[in-house]
């Protein structure tokens, strides 16, 4: 695992989970796998029984002709982790748009490599400043997050004095 690179895990399945320990285990389990501050960088996706437009634990093919159950426990992982809750009974199209721009879609956080003297933070992409209302800092991860995620092909630098303890 490189420690910049995002981590996605997708879980299929038309049976109940049935891990041992309690689902906030596995929350925690995963979000230390990047670092529980780097929420950016780790997604839990779940396609499984599930309907999430009634978000019943089951759901049944359009044919009518079978279905699938779940406990509700993947997707409450896929939820705490901002993952995708998708039903394994319909059309995958729209499901594998969903994985594909959460997985490889582009970022719209950034972390600093030391705490940053919120006042002094200048962002800038390709070179041109950026202004405030693009973009937060998030003081509890130390992060700078766009409203909107920069285009691709794009150089994003934050410049910034850092807080010496």
């Amino acid at each position: 695992l490189r420690k910049d690179a995002s981590l996605s895990v997708i879980a299929i399945s038309d049976e109940p989970d049935q891990s041992p320990q309690p689902v906030q285990f596995y929350i925690n389990f995963f979000k230390n796998i990047k670092g529980v501050r780097n929420v950016d960088l780790f997604r839990f996706s779940a396609v499984v029984g599930y309907d999430p437009k009634t978000k019943q634990n089951k759901c049944t093919k359009p044919s009518g002709r079978g279905g699938a159950s779940s406990s509700g426990r993947y997707v409450a992982v896929a939820k705490a982790t901002r993952g995708v809750a998708a039903s394994i009974c319909t059309d995958w199209a729209n499901t594998l748009r969903q994985l594909g721009a959460l997985s490889f879609g582009l970022r719209s956080q950034f972390f600093l490599s030391r705490p940053a003297d919120p006042k002094s933070i200048k962002v800038k992409i390709n070179g041109k400043s950026v202004p405030t209302t693009d973009w937060t800092y998030d003081a509890t991860s130390n992060s700078v997050v766009f409203k909107k995620p920069p285009a691709a092909g794009t150089t994003t630098s934050v410049n910034y004095r850092a807080i010496c303890f």
